[in-house]
């Protein structure tokens, strides 16, 4: 089971250069392979960064395409866990999607698929690349 970024679509949607790689992994998830974990709330922010750029009907691939991936498990946090974030957030200076990443993978003993460079200074959680 791996965590995925929310980078890892958005450079797929964006024909990043990585987008060989991402194509891979998602079609890891898709046919089986893989398991995979997407914070709600970085869903909300691909959503975000969609509907500014005008894409919305990226936006709406994006949203068809998530539901069929039976692999790909959607991870909803409790107040008490947005409220443990708030202080990873605090304790390490980082932004709220980084300390929620970290942790998801802390709990779940998972690694994080991320192109973010900025994990690598989080410590006690594995950063991979696609």
């Amino acid at each position: 089971m791996y965590l995925l970024d929310s980078t890892i679509f958005l450079h797929y949607m964006q024909n990043g250069e990585n987008t060989k790689q991402v194509e891979e992994l998602l079609k890891r998830i898709h046919d089986g392979r893989m398991e995979g974990i997407i914070a709600y709330d970085a869903i909300i922010t691909i959503k975000d960064n969609l509907l500014k750029a005008n894409l919305v009907r990226q936006l709406g691939v994006f949203f068809e395409a998530i539901t069929e991936f039976s692999n790909l498990h959607i991870y909803y946090l409790s107040m008490v866990e947005e409220n443990y974030v708030i202080k990873v957030m605090f304790k390490f200076k980082i932004g709220y999607l980084q300390a929620l990443h970290y942790y998801i993978a802390r709990k779940h003993n998972i690694k994080l698929i991320s192109f973010n460079e900025a994990y690598k200074k989080i410590p006690d959680i594995k950063v991979v690349t696609p």
